[in-house]
């Protein structure tokens, strides 16, 4: 589950702010949580309720007194520390020197599997701010790391729990079948450079949910600077060799025309002949496709734009941000193809 949260924050003259804080379907300044508070305490004095274990008889109206002064009790003290805990989040990145002068709209977003709060927004000069860190070079935002992370432990459940149940050739056996496990493990094949981090990512889950698996790379290039060529030029080979009868899962970072994933698929079939063959890609992109080309596990739909950042690059830059974004037009324009 997640919670979204608006803050809106505008800067006025001799540095005076005002703020308002819409958490869910409450929209309260922090002058009416005070305000609900003091109320609570007042009516507590006033009502002077008993304890519901008391031999005497509660009037109703007594009793319905006790009830609204728990909800608005709770409901004041909730709000309350939910303003204090996001307000200090954006007095942190106030102070970090961000907005200054400027008024932005700021999105708070909190997953309780990932525990992890990111800060968006955009600058005066309408550059995407994230956590405080500006990125010139993109349009718009795509995924914020938490959504990468919680998208790709999901998918790796759903990788789990299909393999699990399976069996393939028995490598120590004579030619029988054995199920899938350390001594037979899954095969997994990442296609190199783009793929790497998702694959670090994507392994660990895969341990944390107990599926024996092992890793090879293959390198693959078909894009020059933004555009995508015709022309396959494999790089590197994967060093295992042993895959007949063995369950295979080709790692991807991205499914745009389908070119470069249908020559590998058709690599592997041919020359290897596995028991199974099936794909699994961070971002599916529908819009550029070419070729029929379905993936069997995708984590993240990206618009049909050229997208950087974690593992995605443009002439090999952008690969080490956190976050996915798309990239601003013109840009990819300033980076030479060969360093």
């Amino acid at each position: 589950m997640e919670m979204y949260m608006t803050y809106v924050y505008s800067r006025g003259v001799g540095g005076a702010r005002s703020h308002c804080c819409n958490a869910l379907l409450f929209c309260f300044p922090m002058r009416v949580y005070v305000r609900n508070l003091f109320m609570c305490v007042f009516l507590c004095v006033r009502v002077r309720v008993e304890p519901f274990f008391s031999q005497s008889e509660v009037p109703l109206w007594r009793f319905l007194a006790s009830l609204f002064l728990s909800l608005s009790l709770s409901l004041s003290l909730s709000l309350s520390l939910s303003h204090f805990f996001f307000s200090c989040v954006f007095a942190r990145n106030e102070w970090r020197g961000r907005g200054s002068g400027s008024k932005e709209l700021t999105h708070f977003m909190i997953s309780s599997q990932q525990a992890m709060v990111h800060v968006v927004s955009r600058n005066a000069e309408g550059v995407i701010v994230v956590d405080g860190k500006a990125y010139p070079m993109a349009e718009e935002l795509v995924a914020t790391e938490s959504v990468i992370q919680r998208s790709i432990k999901a998918v790796a459940k759903q990788i789990a729990d299909f393999y699990r149940p399976l069996s393939h050739r028995d490598t120590h056996g004579g030619g029988g079948v054995a199920p899938i496990s350390d001594e037979n493990p899954l095969i997994i094949i990442s296609v190199l450079k783009g793929s790497y981090i998702f694959t670090a990512d994507m392994v660990r889950y895969l341990g944390d949910y107990g599926l024996p698996h092992v890793v090879d790379f293959l390198r693959v290039a078909s894009y020059r600077g933004t555009s995508s060529t015709n022309k396959m030029q494999l790089l590197a080979e994967t060093q295992f060799k042993a895959l007949r009868g063995k369950h295979v899962l080709i790692l991807e970072d991205i499914v745009d025309s389908g070119k470069t994933l249908r020559y590998i698929l058709d690599k592997v079939q041919r020359e290897h002949q596995p028991a199974t063959l099936k794909v699994c890609v961070l971002a599916d992109k529908p819009g550029g496709r070419r070729v029929t080309m379905q993936p069997d596990f995708v984590c993240l739909t990206v618009p049909n734009k050229y997208v950087i950042g974690y593992g995605f690059e443009v002439n090999d830059r952008f690969r080490c941000f956190r976050h996915i974004f798309t990239l601003r037009p013109g840009e990819a324009r300033r980076y030479p193809a060969h360093l």
